[in-house]
């Protein structure tokens, strides 16, 4: 083959990425990574599409420091590579500048906005369920609260 590509398994993409395999695995699921492909079980990706994630990536958080957001995303979330790590910085009430249930908050508006998808009540609250479904502890309805407020114009 001419146009043979390494392909990257979601773990190995994760950490390129500093994703979680878990929501590697539900960009894959709901199309937001286009060149994904399954081989049995597995998600794999083509090194070029990875590494193209990982510019834009890193275009948005330059574009949202020079702009201004209005939540302020704890760089310990952004650092970290899976759903048991979120959970358990939640479940150690966060931060030291953030709570568990703005940690909380601040995870979902990170999928969304990974995920292209739209800021709803929906849409949020699935992305807490994750995170109660595997045991992280925070106040729903204000984590809730606050990622709505805070991704409106």
């Amino acid at each position: 083959m001419l146009n043979e590509e390494k392909l990257l398994t979601c773990e190995t993409a994760g950490k390129i990425l500093g994703l979680s395999r878990d929501y590697l695995r539900l960009l894959c699921w709901n199309g937001s990574i286009k060149k994904a492909s399954k081989i049995g079980n597995n998600w794999v990706f083509p090194h070029s599409s990875i590494e193209d994630i990982k510019r834009k990536r890193v275009a948005k958080k330059l574009k949202h420091k020079t702009e201004g957001t209005k939540m302020v995303i704890s760089s310990t979330l952004q650092n970290l590579h899976s759903l048991d790590e979120v959970i358990d910085l939640i479940n150690q009430d966060g931060t030291n500048e953030f709570n568990g249930d703005q940690i909380a908050a601040q995870y979902a508006m990170m999928a969304i906005e990974e995920s292209k998808t739209e800021l709803s009540d929906v849409n949020v609250s699935f992305h807490l369920d994750v995170l109660v479904e595997n045991g992280a502890n925070f106040e729903y309805t204000p984590a809730l609260k606050l990622a709505l407020t805070s991704g409106e114009e």
